[in-house]
């Protein structure tokens, strides 16, 4: 099993997708498991501030119409 960004923060993840083109606003993993993202638990947390920390603007929220 590789794991090739296991030791990237949240903002360099961020960078990098962004970098790939890679489609972030279809992704996200919300502990809730629902059709949208909580933005209330950890794992919505830590994506919020990620994407804050690398001063981009989460895609899936631009897509939710929530940015």
């Amino acid at each position: 099993v590789e794991t090739p960004i296991i030791q990237m923060s949240k903002a360099e993840i961020a960078r990098l997708g962004t970098s790939l083109k890679a489609p972030l606003e279809y992704t996200w993993s919300c502990y809730e498991g629902g059709d949208i993202p909580c933005g209330c638990c950890d794992s919505c947390v830590l994506r919020a501030r990620g994407f804050d920390q690398a001063g981009i603007l989460d895609p899936l929220l631009v897509r939710l119409g929530k940015a």
